[in-house]
């Protein structure tokens, strides 16, 4: 059944694309001027200056000084913090890339990373300012009410969640070493130019979906349902709405409010794009010992269908071919002697 679901969706998809191009072309390009005009300009810098902020390890130093009270406060491990306050600056997604990475590097454990979640990826002060203080309601204390109410009812969330208190573990795992600024600069312009493209992809299709909506049940749903309907799917075309939207203030903002704790299908979609490379797993199988050495974390070495070796983390990516034949002829008890497996 749902199977047949999908493919009558993706058919269904197919003839609204040949039938109506133009309602495809408009939902494009508002997306990309949206994204050329606010989204760009206000997340990608942002999204290299966290990404360096992780990956230089000063997450670990803020967890250090600030890890207690923010342990107290959302009832997480101390790294959290970090995450927290890298979500409140930069918004969608850039909380749940922070949460991501902090996993990713061992600083937060899978059960901490997704409560952390809840709590770090809300939408940030550029947006809630700039688009609903601004564009909609006109008012920089309507945007900071909005912005407090996010922060409030996210850190509630969190404590809510909580079965207990957090209490730290005796024994921490060694944090892992910063990189060189060269090698976290390269890195971190690297993500960044991902996680923007991957966001403005979301929000073109969704913007699309949007333009479709609006031509098949606009007519038929109440002015006042509209951003609701439309926030649902994609956030921005909620608030713009709204903004035409003949409700008392009072409405306004809790429609507001529920549209930015929602975040919209879009923002889920984007979060999860952040956050899934770290679940992946991806197999190399290779005969050539250069190459098993020079690509991935892990290396697995077989024999008689049996692991003879396991090297991963550190020792890894240090690993040379000589070291790697010495650690096969110690765990098999057999010189290693093909050639073109080193060589090939």
């Amino acid at each position: 059944m749902k199977k047949l679901f999908q493919a009558l969706a993706l058919l269904a998809a197919f003839v609204l694309l040949i039938a109506l191009p133009q309602t495809a072309a408009d939902g494009v390009r508002s997306a990309l001027t949206l994204c050329g005009r606010v989204i760009l300009p206000s997340l990608f810098p942002f999204f290299v200056c966290s990404n360096l902020f992780l990956l230089l390890g000063y997450s670990a130093r803020l967890s250090a000084r600030f890890g207690g009270a923010a342990a107290k406060l959302l009832r997480l491990p101390p790294a959290a913090g970090s995450a927290f306050l890298l979500g409140l600056l930069g918004g969608y997604p850039a909380g749940a890339q922070a949460a991501g990475t902090l996993y990713a590097r061992g600083e937060l454990s899978g059960a901490n990373a997704e409560r952390a979640l809840a709590v770090c990826n809300q939408a940030g002060p550029s947006f809630i300012f700039g688009v609903l203080g601004g564009a909609v309601f006109k008012s920089a204390a309507a945007g900071a009410f909005l912005y407090a109410v996010q922060i409030v009812s996210a850190v509630l969330v969190c404590r809510l969640t909580a079965k207990k208190q957090y209490a730290p573990a005796k024994a921490v795992a060694k944090p892992p070493q910063p990189e060189s600024f060269a090698a976290a600069f390269s890195e971190s312009v690297r993500r960044a130019g991902m996680s923007a493209i991957q966001i403005c992809m979301f929000i073109t299709v969704f913007s699309v979906l949007s333009c479709y909506f609006l031509l098949a049940a606009g007519r038929f749903l109440p002015p006042e349902a509209l951003p609701l309907v439309l926030g649902s799917l994609e956030l921005s075309a909620g608030c713009a709405a709204l903004a035409d939207c003949a409700l008392a203030l009072q409405w306004k903002l809790c429609i507001a409010s529920a549209l930015l704790s929602f975040g919209g299908v879009s923002v889920l979609a984007q979060s999860r794009a952040a956050v899934q490379e770290h679940g992946l797993t991806t197999l190399m199988i290779t005969h050539n010992m250069k190459d098993a050495i020079a690509h991935g974390n892990r290396l697995i070495m077989l024999m008689d269908g049996k692991i003879i070796l396991d090297i991963k983390g550190e020792e890894k990516k240090k690993l040379t071919v000589e070291d790697l034949l010495h650690q096969f002829e110690k765990a098999s008890g057999e010189e290693f002697a093909n050639d073109r497996a080193l060589l090939s």
